[in-house]
């Protein structure tokens, strides 16, 4: 469990915010937010997530960016238009059987039922969802 830093005006920060790096001052400590004057002349608020006090330990700068960071992901990619998938996610009924996919929308793939049943209806799946089909007969479900 991490502690939370309190800052009060005037103290010395330096920011883990890719964004907005750099050492500065602490001018207004609102409730949600800490307003700071940036060494480079900038105005930034900030979450406090984003600060450590100014020389910090490098375990207390690593500790914040790891905060920031959070668990690693999987990366799941599309499948390329015209691909015959099968929905893996959480149980669905409406989702049971073969679908093509029609297109990708960063992240999420669209699919449709191969025989235009569904009134040509479409579906949006989290790419980590499908499964590649590869049969030279589709199914009848």
């Amino acid at each position: 469990m991490t502690t939370a830093t309190t800052f009060r005006k005037g103290d010395r920060v330096t920011s883990v915010s890719s964004k907005y790096p750099g050492s500065g001052v602490v001018e207004k400590v609102n409730p949600r937010t800490i307003a700071v004057l940036l060494d480079s002349g900038m105005r930034v608020k900030f979450d406090a997530v984003f600060l450590v006090p100014e020389g910090s330990a490098p375990d207390a700068v690593s500790a914040a960016l790891g905060r920031l960071a959070g668990p690693p992901e999987t990366v799941a990619f599309a499948q390329p238009t015209g691909t015959f998938v099968r929905y893996t996610g959480p149980s669905d009924p409406r989702l049971s059987g073969i679908w093509v996919v029609v297109g990708d929308q960063g992240g999420k793939t669209r699919i449709v039922r191969p025989n235009g049943t569904d009134g040509s209806r479409y579906w949006r799946i989290p790419n980590g969802q499908l499964t590649k089909v590869t049969c030279t007969v589709i199914p009848q479900d």
